[in-house]
């Protein structure tokens, strides 16, 4: 058995914890499911051409897409690595226990603007609480006699912005196992892919909970473990798809200079949904769908978006995953050009395209 010794090192606050949703704690079956999660839609492309799935636009056709052989070859592969109900998988991950408990301390610094500031892409996690209501009983020893927007989840976080100087968690360890040698280089591809676009816990999709992987023995082979600049993403990604023994055509990434943490993310993608002078008028529902359902019009589907924002310790990756938004029989306003719309409105000059 082999052991692959990493720092993980948070970027951003991350709502993970288990059954006391106060409690912040670390979690290995939480980074198990995200190596899944991405191994699943990498591992796609060494099937995709045996169903006509070449290209970006065979990637949106929902006939192709959506074949029942297609994704059991994938359910198969996966769990060869991971296991399955019936057999244990050849990946194991050790990681030390880390808690931490929401104070009233770190909800005073959020109940200013940071918790107005950032519940928009923070809503879930971040609510506005009012302690009267009996809803929020289980908080009123945090929020007292005040009001407003603040988390009602614990979380880890690398910047004192958040919380404590003696509470800051930037990173921990984490040991992955590996128990049969033949799977190694299929491993270091995926880590390295879940290093550059992972992030974990609630809404991990708009930006909260990322992190990187940082290597304690040696870079394997990789010039980054962390996003640099496009030539040397584009020498790892390469490498990293090799190692997976896959050409990956089902994703497309952006660099995002002008975006440099959550409070500006936050004030661009709410400008990109509300861009009229009318703060109570959103953009047109078929444009809002494609970042994720329900909404208030659209209570019956569920559905997350494609777009996973990747804040980095400068600019923001955008992760799109070339996949039909949605059934086309669900009849749900949907306007394909959604996504440019939201890359147009960051400004020409502010994203380029690194992938492909």
């Amino acid at each position: 058995m082999q052991k692959i010794r990493f720092k993980l090192k948070v970027i951003t606050p991350m709502f993970l914890g288990g059954v006391d949703q106060l409690v912040a704690e670390t979690r290995p079956a939480s980074l198990k499911g995200i190596l899944r999660y991405w191994y699943r839609i990498l591992i796609t492309n060494k099937y995709a051409s045996q169903y006509e799935l070449k290209g970006s636009q065979d990637w949106m056709d929902y006939k192709k897409w959506a074949n029942k052989n297609l994704w059991q070859k994938v359910y198969e592969d996966e769990g060869e690595l991971f296991g399955t109900q019936d057999k244990a998988g050849k990946v194991w991950i050790r990681m030390g226990k880390i808690t931490r408990k929401l104070s009233a301390s770190e909800v005073r610094k959020w109940l200013g603007s940071l918790g107005r500031e950032l519940s928009y892409i923070g809503y879930g996690p971040i609510l506005y609480v009012n302690p009267n209501n009996p809803k929020y009983r289980n908080l009123s020893g945090l929020y007292g006699r005040s009001r407003g927007f603040g988390p009602v989840r614990g979380y880890f976080s690398p910047d004192i912005r958040f919380t404590e100087p003696l509470t800051v968690v930037r990173e921990w360890s984490v040991d992955f196992l590996i128990k049969d040698e033949t799977i190694r280089d299929r491993i270091m591809g995926l880590l390295w892919f879940v290093s550059m676009f992972g992030s974990l816990g609630s809404r991990s999709r708009k930006g909260w909970g990322s992190f990187y992987l940082d290597p304690i023995d040696e870079k394997y082979g990789f010039k980054s473990w962390s996003y640099s600049d496009p030539q040397t993403f584009k020498g790892d990604f390469q490498r990293a798809s090799d190692l997976l023994g896959i050409s990956i055509s089902n994703l497309e990434i952006y660099y995002v200079k002008n975006i440099l943490d959550l409070t500006d993310l936050n004030e661009k993608y709410r400008r990109y949904m509300y861009p009229y002078s009318n703060p109570r008028r959103p953009r047109p529902l078929d444009e809002r769908n494609y970042f994720g359902l329900p909404r208030k019009n659209i209570k019956k589907i569920r559905r997350a978006s494609p777009v996973h924002f990747k804040p980095l310790d400068k600019g923001l990756l955008i992760i799109r995953k070339l996949e039909p938004f949605i059934d086309p029989s669900q009849r749900v306003p949907l306007n394909p050009n959604a996504f440019n719309l939201f890359l147009n409105s960051l400004g020409n000059n502010n994203y380029q395209r690194i992938w492909p």
